[in-house]
């Protein structure tokens, strides 16, 4: 059996370099929350995110945030995960995919969040 979820981390980054971020690359708000979302669909249906039939089958392409979220957008937009898991699941996931918990908060260390 092969794990769903493999931590993948840059070769060759030596502790003392700093590591720098290009937020403009990632469709996603928050990285943990957008981790967990896809993390979540891939549990409810027992596979790779690539490997879930939805109406529109977008391609996989390894590492490539925005084609794990439009793949991710359309199983939740087509009602295939709410099918597979009921309201409740898919609406946590859905608030993880988009960070939105009817607050303008996005420190998930604030109480509010």
């Amino acid at each position: 059996m092969k794990p769903y979820v493999v931590p993948a981390f840059p070769r060759g980054i030596q502790a003392s370099e700093p590591v720098t971020s290009n937020y403009s690359t990632s469709p996603a708000r928050n990285e943990q929350l957008f981790s967990l979302a896809l993390v979540l669909i891939e549990i409810a249906f027992g596979n790779k995110l690539f490997k879930i039939h939805e109406p529109r089958q977008i391609p996989e392409k390894e590492g490539d945030q925005w084609a794990e979220y439009m793949k991710a957008k359309v199983i939740l937009d087509s009602g295939v995960l709410q099918k597979e898991t009921g309201v409740t699941y898919a609406q946590i996931v859905k608030r993880c995919l988009y960070c939105d918990f009817g607050i303008l908060e996005e420190d998930l260390n604030k109480k509010e969040m």
